[in-house]
């Protein structure tokens, strides 16, 4: 690491270890040069070179590698610089992936391309917003994992994660819904990830 300064002379530090995922910061004593007087300069923290959202997808990553909190919300907001897109990777990764906010440490995923072709959405029913959790001021996101049927209608609703004053609701009206089938490389898209919000102010989208 080398540190320049006008009025200073330059100061070579050698033997800085750097480790990937984590900063590394170094204090560094630069002696006075043409003028007199005396200071400390600190470093700034230096940042790892591997930039996961420039990375080309699909890609392996391993929980834990990087600060992701070990949390697919987490790892949303390395590898595409958005935690919502979480749901992405659930769906590259749903036979492995248990909890998506207790990951194990070192377990592999796979880091899809951002944009995934899924179904067609034809029929939509949103549910009310249940009385007992509008009293409450319950509000969230419900994420279900859903299974289509051959002709786009859905075969089966599991909560990923959710409100469990909200799931209820969230589920019955997704068991309604209708897409249009969808191939892709030949292979049935029969399996999606849908999230609805229940908003503060009383509204579902």
């Amino acid at each position: 690491m080398t540190a320049v300064a006008e009025g200073f002379k330059t100061t070579v530090v050698k033997g800085v270890e750097v480790n990937e995922g984590k900063a590394a910061r170094v204090n560094i004593r630069l002696e006075v040069g043409n003028w007199g007087g005396c200071c400390e300069y600190a470093a700034p923290p230096m940042k790892a070179l591997d930039d996961y959202a420039l990375r080309i997808k699909p890609f392996t990553y391993s929980v834990g590698q990087a600060q992701d909190g070990g949390t697919l919300k987490g790892i949303a907001k390395l590898v595409y610089g958005d935690q919502k897109k979480w749901v992405q990777i659930f769906e590259a990764n749903r036979d492995a992936v248990g909890d998506p906010n207790a990951l194990h440490y070192g377990m592999s995923l796979t880091i899809p391309p951002l944009h995934q072709p899924e179904p067609k959405l034809e029929t939509k029913v949103l549910p009310p917003y249940p009385p007992e959790a509008a009293s409450q001021h319950v509000y969230g996101e419900v994420a279900m994992d859903v299974t289509l049927n051959d002709d786009g209608t859905v075969q089966a609703v599991k909560v990923i994660e959710g409100i469990p004053s909200l799931n209820g609701a969230a589920t019955e009206a997704v068991k309604q819904w209708k897409y249009r089938p969808l191939t892709v490389n030949g292979n049935l898209v029969n399996r999606i990830v849908v999230v609805l919000t229940f908003d503060k102010n009383g509204k579902v989208r």
